[in-house]
């Protein structure tokens, strides 16, 4: 499965919807800090990469920001379709 593709179902699963905007923060979309943690750990053994919980915590970030960050990290960086 592509890294992208891994990080989106990741998310979406984390926050029980399956329509999930690109630009809607992970707060404002539902999340919780105890699903921020399920999120940074399911998406890094996913990836094979540490991902702080600070990525989501400290940012607050978009499902696009969150991935791009996790890619980085994982340096699995691909180009986004969304774009």
């Amino acid at each position: 499965m592509d890294p992208h593709d891994i990080v989106t179902d990741v998310w979406r699963e984390v926050l029980e919807q399956r329509d999930v905007r690109e630009d809607t923060t992970f707060f404002a979309s539902g999340g919780t800090s105890l699903a921020a943690a399920h999120l940074t750990l399911r998406v890094g053994r996913a990836l094979g990469c540490r991902v702080p919980l600070t990525a989501v915590t400290k940012t607050d970030p978009t499902l696009r920001e969150f991935r791009a960050h996790v890619l980085a990290l994982a340096g699995a960086v691909t180009s986004d379709p969304t774009s």
